[in-house]
């Protein structure tokens, strides 16, 4: 005779190897679509992982937009408090020259470590150029550079 004992010892190891295979099987064919199958609170960290994800590459987005206004903004201001302080002293356009290194330098600066946060943010390899850099910011310097000294002759032209 066979006991109860048996009986149910037999059905769990059944029920045991069925449910083994269903998870093997399900797992196995949502691999091929690349997908998972993850507990509710797995889920539910995964979500405020990609909540904070989202709000991190907002920021970075913002925070590259305000380096490159930031520095279009502050150069004009040095550039102008620079020239009316040396003037006497020095030649204007070396220390405009000088200025505009230090804006070029700070601008890179700050944009390198923009990139080393993007390649972390969106998993990507991005090698920063320093050379690239410096020429782009050099030449929208070079432009209010240009836009004031024109400024500064026409401003002379008006007073004589």
């Amino acid at each position: 005779m066979i006991s109860i004992k048996k009986v149910i010892l037999s059905l769990l190891a059944f029920l045991s190897i069925v449910s083994l295979v269903v998870s093997l099987t399900i797992n196995s064919i949502l691999g091929l679509f690349n997908l998972a199958v993850v507990s509710a609170s797995q889920l539910q960290k995964l979500q405020a992982s990609q909540l904070l994800l989202d709000k991190m590459k907002k920021r970075h987005n913002d925070k590259k937009a305000r380096t490159t206004k930031k520095m279009l903004k502050r150069a004009p201001k040095r550039l102008g408090a620079g020239a009316l302080s040396v003037v006497p002293l020095a030649g204007t356009a070396a220390m405009a020259s000088a200025i505009v290194a230090l804006e070029v330098a700070d601008y890179c600066d700050e944009q390198k470590e923009l990139t080393i946060d993007q390649n972390l943010l969106y998993g990507t390899e991005e090698e920063f150029n320093f050379k690239k850099c410096s020429d782009e910011a050099a030449e929208d310097l070079g432009k209010i550079l240009s836009e004031l000294t024109n400024f500064g002759d026409r401003e002379s032209v008006n007073n004589n």
